[in-house]
């Protein structure tokens, strides 16, 4: 037998099309040892391809076959625990499989599944415009009770007492609409050949109409929340905990089941912080640039011919997200010329900066009917030709940013398509994003990277070492044929720091992206230890390349991310840390020293002049990394799956976020439903949300007994 490895392109197309056939000759070719079968299981359990979200009777049948299959030849080569592991894999499958389906069951039960399919989406779109103007009200009253904002760990406070955090209310909003419209979509075909989602027009949704849209809209949350946790547990694993039917707080009475996933990995955990980090930096350079530059008058609006920044920009907040996204990938994007999904960077960001100026106005003058505005193509089109999007850049905008069958929110794609060739742009998730956040994240969505500018990110971290004093260099050493390249090596006293630069994006909390992401870590951390080892066993050829004398130093490999990703302590020896805390720690040295003893990096005096072991102590503990985990909790959070299903999940969230259930993404959150001031009465509403999922449900089986 052939020593080749497993191919894991031969068997994502082999899933996409259930060609055992292929597969099976592929696997003939291998030694089909252990270490083989674990990585075919693990690019099974994280294929989608094996999962059927929508009914699909031919394709069901052709999967069980797939897997019989497999599980026949596992038997074979293999024994019978490697057999029986294939078959769990097909368990889990379908515990994922009964959850999507127990949605689309309750879905079509519903009051709301007797109305129009376009009147379902126009409500839905009227519920979310009535919602974000109801918290963008509580927003703007709160700020006015205020003398002083605090930008990090912020929480709308209303007069009855309730609270809300905006970005994850805003958040949930947003993932509520997206879903609805998705689901919608796929139920009625309104996707088109090329996967863009075409609505059909409807008029505006009556009270009742938008009321009987409560319980779809649970589902549709239901629905997003599920598949968050199947991808969570498919890719990292962990296991969907069965309960039957227990007497549990958190479980209704006429529930028959309940399910648990208890598992948050370190790998989900640093995502997370990395994550938010990245929100708060952005919020922070945005809020400095406003107290500390002319910001304000940089602004031309959009009525004019405009050219791409730095000759002109349309809003404060596209000279923010130009200057921010240039602070977070270590470089400056206005000279950057690279095309990521087919447009610079400033151009995704001219682009979304022009629909929320667009948008912007017409909700000032129109309140939240504003929020919902149709435009033609072509109007589009010129709009943002006239501000500097020219040769063709327009409408490959339009079309990154149309909601598609793909789509992971409508943050990202805020535009979307009507069936008579206009557009419509989604208000809520436009008006107050972030424009270098979002474009970041759609570029991440397509897999695309930003790695091609790593040689700039390495220049200008080369640049700021030696600003600081540090002779940082860059070499490459060529050993019996063996290349070693390094991006950044610092003396610093007795030690010698090796870093290995990255310039990756990261997940806007996708567990599909953080799994790539922590791939791509694990990769790199076994690239600086190699490096690290060949300058110790080559000591004499790193001196005569770079000039550095490396015998006798103590080398500290690191990974230098450009957006905000870090860990405690070290992996393997490796220190993982990045730009934003690398200036931090420079940034504390500002008046004279003083003789007081160090006793720690958290200690370190502003002017006392730092020392490799400040820098080790800090890579070890990073105080803005251990500030966030310490205000954070792994904790349960609960949504029902129709009548029949109850879930709970642990993830991680703020100590001061109250636990979270489906009720408070309706009433607590939103204020949709009429709001009560007791803690009773929120208990009260969100067991009135469930029953009435449970209701459609119920109705359901009572029409199939009648049948029967």
């Amino acid at each position: 037998m052939s020593t080749r490895t497993l191919s894991e392109s031969i068997v994502k197309k082999t899933l996409k099309h259930l060609d055992w056939p292929k597969l099976e000759q592929h696997l003939s070719t291998l030694m089909l040892d252990q270490a083989c079968a674990r990585q075919l299981l693990d690019l099974l359990r994280r294929n989608g391809d094996l999962l059927l979200k929508r009914p699909d009777p031919v394709r069901r049948r052709g999967r069980d076959a797939f897997l019989a299959n497999l599980e026949a030849h596992f038997l074979k080569h293999l024994g019978r625990d490697w057999a029986c592991q294939v078959d769990e894999l097909k368990v889990l499958g379908h515990h994922i499989e009964e959850g999507y389906a127990e949605i689309l069951r309750s879905l079509s039960r519903t009051e709301a599944a007797k109305l129009a399919p376009e009147v379902q989406a126009a409500s839905g779109l009227a519920w979310s415009a009535h919602a974000f103007d109801e918290m963008m009200r509580d927003f703007q009253a709160d700020l006015a009770r205020r003398r002083h904002v605090k930008l990090s760990h912020f929480r709308v406070r209303r007069r009855d007492g309730t609270s809300f955090n905006p970005d994850g209310a805003l958040g949930n909003l947003i993932n509520i609409t997206t879903m609805t419209l998705l689901l919608l979509g796929h139920q009625q075909s309104w996707f088109d050949d090329e996967g863009f989602l075409v609505l059909p027009t409807s008029p505006e949704p009556t009270d009742d109409e938008n009321e009987k849209m409560t319980a779809t809209l649970a589902l549709a949350a239901s629905w997003r929340l599920w598949q968050r946790l199947e991808q969570r547990c498919r890719y990292f694993g962990g296991e969907l905990i069965s309960l039957g039917a227990p007497a549990r707080q958190w479980v209704p009475k006429d529930a028959a089941r309940a399910i648990k996933y208890e598992l948050v990995t370190p790998e989900e955990a640093y995502d997370y912080y990395a994550n938010e980090r990245l929100t708060d930096q952005l919020a922070r350079t945005y809020h400095g640039l406003l107290q500390n530059t002319n910001l304000e008058t940089w602004a031309s609006g959009i009525d004019g011919p405009l050219e791409l920044p730095p000759k002109g920009y349309v809003s404060p907040e596209e000279g923010h997200s130009c200057i921010s996204l240039s602070e977070v990938l270590g470089y400056f994007i206005l000279d950057d010329q690279e095309r990521p999904c087919g447009l610079r960077l400033v151009e995704w960001i001219r682009g979304y900066s022009t629909l929320q100026s667009l948008v912007g106005e017409r909700y000032r003058t129109l309140g939240k009917k504003g929020l919902r505005h149709i435009v033609s193509r072509g109007e589009l089109r010129s709009l943002l030709e006239r501000v500097g999007l020219k040769n063709g850049t327009a409408d490959i905008f339009i079309d990154q940013t149309s909601l598609r069958k793909a789509s992971r929110d409508l943050f990202d794609q805020p535009l979307v398509r009507m069936r008579d060739g206009s557009l419509m742009i989604f208000g809520p998730a436009i008006l107050y994003s972030e424009a270098g956040r979002v474009t970041l994240s759609a570029i991440g969505r397509q897999g695309e990277q930003l790695a091609r500018k790593g040689k700039a990110f390495e220049k200008e971290v080369l640049r700021y070492f030696t600003s600081q004093g540090l002779a940082a260099t860059a070499f490459r050493l060529k050993i019996e044929g063996e290349e070693f390249e390094y991006d950044v090596v610092v003396p610093w006293d007795d030690h010698l720091f090796v870093f290995e630069c990255k310039n990756r994006t990261l997940s806007a909390h996708s567990p599909a992206a953080a799994y790539y992401f922590a791939l791509e870590m694990k990769s790199a951390v076994n690239q600086v230890i190699r490096l690290a080892n060949a300058l110790r066993d080559h000591a004499d050829a790193a001196r005569n390349v770079s000039g550095i004398e490396v015998k006798d130093k103590i080398i500290v490999p690191c990974i230098l991310n450009s957006l905000p990703y870090a860990e405690t302590g070290a992996r393997n020896g490796v220190y993982m840390t990045d730009v934003s805390l690398l200036k931090r720690f420079f940034h504390s040295s500002l008046e004279p020293a003083t003789t007081k003893p160090r006793k720690s990096v958290t200690s370190l005096r502003p002017g006392e002049a730092h020392k490799p072991a400040d820098f080790l102590a800090y890579l070890q503990e990073p105080p803005a990394l251990k500030e966030l985990i310490a205000r954070t909790h792994h904790a349960p959070f609960y949504f029902d799956l129709g009548e029949q299903t109850a879930v709970a999940v642990t993830d991680i969230m703020d100590k001061d976020t109250p636990v979270m259930s489906m009720g408070r993404l309706f009433s607590a959150e939103y204020g949709f439903i009429q709001r009560g001031t007791s803690r009773s009465d929120l208990h009260k509403r969100r067991l009135v949300e469930r029953q009435t999922v449970r209701e459609a449900d119920r109705k359901w089986r009572q029409a199939q007994s009648r049948i029967k």
